[in-house]
């Protein structure tokens, strides 16, 4: 972390980004008024047209750590891991002391080791000039300015109208005292126990209210007051002290530990280092969260708060807890028709969720917004947006494939443009394409958001919209192994080797999706799995089970037992499967027709000839088929003939006798 000699003097400062605060022009006169210069700050940012999306998300001043260290690493290693989850591309303020070494070393790790796309600003107190240095996450750059700082705290909360939480690291008794002030004013204040002297001792007293209020024993006692008093001789050293002067101060700070918790408790808070199942950034999380609550606020607008904070902090059990259950039934009963309206909170919860892989809470969504009209108006304003400015592997190959000349196309048209160019040539695009107004199909709806999880390699969202299909999930699965796998080929850059790994492993997790549920189909229903590896798909281009893992070459499915079952029927004709295939040649070669009826089979009922499916109909078309000039083809006539001769007409149309007859004449 460098640092920068104060001055008197103005200090120039670079611009940064929109909507945080402009040093130049508000905080270069030294003799401004603090409440001036917020002032400043305040009318200079509501002039942003996304005010709400570009301010400041919270203020976090850090107070205490008087030591050179702090007493053990976890707690350091703790306050790090933190800042670095608060700070991740938010725009959060944090103000230390310039006392606050320990302190000031864990927040320039984060500022040197993270994130690029931070807008987090530091702030440091120097009491010693009476200045406040300011360092960007973005920038190498410090400026400084003139700013009171013993009241730098109220004036933003006061000015700004941005959450404050005062976190206490360890301290001596002027961090309690401005802990105790900050308390007064309702401002929350986080303590961590076990970092040092004042920490300790608040959160010893806390835990006292805390235990006597379980108990329903009178809290404030005498008690109360005397173990206090302990607690701060002991910490505080106070027993080195002579005469009364140790009990007056002793004293004094239980007394002000008493007033300040005994009329804003609800504001005190207490992080355990030893604390496991909860980490300090959720738990500076929920202290936000209890300050956008607050008392007055309509429902309506509440609700989108709450869902502005979900999304800010990807938090779903908050959102579980205070919007999607049962018992909120009447909160998104009100949210059904508001995913469909582009700058509705839900709608950009769903679409962030989406962008960056938060499973949960697109689970909740799709679990209790049942409306598939909202869904399609969704994806009318967003689908474009999802493929467009997607940072990974796949918004790339989309971009490439659909090049600028493709842009003033609809969406639909361009994602089958991409798909065919992934899938490669004799490839048709998988959607229908609308008309430009109306571009997705009802139908279509989670297809369109199946085929995107699987470009953009979210597996676990491509199994969530994989399970909202209606029916042809095998063919389903199989053309996401496939896509997948192409989409891997298309990585050879060395950049992506890392994507591409990544994408292979996803197409044989599909693969392996579709094996499993051959399995489970096989096993209920023998014929109709068997029937369905040949029955075209028409929501995939009318495309069978068998054309996609023969085309991209899926060994593991044309290895399932199905598969082969399914093959060796084609193979094998009308010939019956009791028949070996030394028999079979060997009554081929001799030529006795009445052999050869006791190795064909026929079918008794129109039912099951209508549905079987042999080489000489799937080679048929209906082209074909229309040529005949109302003439009845070959095989319609073999319908008609004798049973005997049928037998020798289907042993010698076989695939197998066909190979065996061409090996032997080539």
């Amino acid at each position: 972390m460098t640092t920068v000699t104060p001055s008197t003097s103005s200090v120039r400062a670079n611009t940064p980004p929109s909507g945080v605060i402009d040093e130049n022009g508000c905080f270069n006169e030294r003799q401004q008024d603090v409440r001036t210069k917020l002032d400043c700050i305040i009318h200079k940012q509501q002039e942003l047209k996304n005010w709400k999306e570009e301010k400041t998300v919270a203020v976090l001043s850090i107070i205490g750590d008087s030591n050179p260290y702090l007493p053990n690493e976890a707690i350091k290693m703790q306050l790090k891991i933190g800042l670095l989850e608060l700070t991740k591309a938010k725009n959060i303020w944090i103000i230390i002391e310039e006392k606050c070494t320990a302190v000031r070393q864990i927040v320039g790790e984060v500022i040197e080791g993270y994130s690029e796309n931070s807008k987090s600003r530091v702030l440091l107190k120097d009491k010693k000039f009476d200045l406040m240095k300011v360092q960007s996450m973005n920038e190498q750059e410090n400026t400084s300015f003139q700013l009171n700082g013993s009241d730098i705290e109220n004036c933003i909360k006061e000015h700004m109208k941005i959450p404050l939480v005062i976190i206490v690291v360890g301290g001596e008794e002027n961090s309690f005292e401005t802990a105790m002030m900050n308390l007064k004013r309702k401002i929350p204040v986080l303590v961590l126990d076990g970092s040092g002297k004042t920490a300790n001792f608040i959160c010893k007293g806390y835990k006292i209210c805390m235990q006597k209020n379980s108990e329903k024993e009178n809290v404030f006692s005498n008690i109360f007051k005397s173990k206090m008093m302990e607690a701060a001789k002991k910490l505080y050293g106070l027993n080195d002290k002579k005469g009364n002067t140790q009990l007056i101060n002793a004293e004094k700070l239980a007394s002000q530990l008493q007033e300040g918790l005994e009329d804003n408790i609800k504001s005190m808070h207490v992080y355990s280092v030893n604390e496991s199942t909860y980490t300090l950034d959720r738990t500076i999380q929920d202290i936000l969260f209890t300050l956008l609550c607050t008392e007055g606020k309509k429902e309506e607008e509440l609700t989108d708060d709450i869902l502005h904070f979900v999304d800010l902090w990807n938090r779903p059990d908050v959102a579980e807890r205070e919007i999607f259950n049962l018992e909120k039934h009447e909160v998104f009963e009100k949210l059904q028709d508001k995913l469909g309206e582009k700058q509705s909170c839900l709608s950009k919860l769903f679409a962030n969720a989406l962008k960056f892989n938060r499973i949960d809470l697109v689970r909740q969504v799709l679990e209790y917004i049942l409306d598939e009209t909202q869904y399609k108006k969704f994806l009318d304003h967003s689908l474009e947006d999802l493929y467009e400015n997607d940072g990974g592997f796949g918004g790339y190959v989309f971009r490439k494939f659909t090049k600028k000349e493709l842009r003033q196309n609809n969406i639909v048209e361009q994602i089958n443009v991409a798909v065919k160019k992934t899938l490669g040539r004799r490839s048709k695009g998988i959607f229908e394409e609308g008309d430009k107004t109306n571009n997705v199909e009802i139908d279509d709806i989670f297809k369109h958001l199946f085929i995107w999880a699987v470009f953009m390699n979210r597996e676990d969202l491509a199994m969530l919209f994989w399970k909202k299909e209606d029916n042809d999930y095998i063919c389903s699965a199989l053309y996401a192994s496939s896509l997948a796998q192409m989409l891997a080929l298309n990585s050879g850059e060395e950049a992506f080797m890392d994507e591409k790994a990544a994408l292979l492993e996803s197409s044989r997790n599909y693969q392996d999706l579709a094996y499993n549920v051959m399995t489970e189909l096989y096993c209920m229903h023998k014929q109709y799995a068997l029937q369905l590896l040949v029955t075209e798909v028409k929501r995939y281009n009318s495309t069978t089970i068998f054309e996609i893992t023969e085309k991209f070459v899926m060994k593991k499915f044309m290895g399932h037992f199905a598969c082969q079952t399914k093959m060796n029927q084609i193979w094998r004709g009308r010939i019956s499967e009791d028949t070996s295939t030394i028999k079979a040649i060997f009554c081929a070669v001799i030529l006795i027709p009445i052999l050869l009826t006791n190795t064909v089979r026929l079918d008794k009922t129109d039912a099951r000839r209508k549905n079987e499916v042999t080489p000489l109909e799937m080679s048929a078309t209906n082209e074909q088929e229309k040529k005949t000039n109302g003439t009845c083809t070959l095989k319609q006539c073999a319908e008609k003939w004798p049973s005997w001769m049928r037998k020798i007409w289907y042993f010698y149309t076989s695939p197998m006798i066909k190979c065996f007859g061409s090996f032997v004449s080539y």
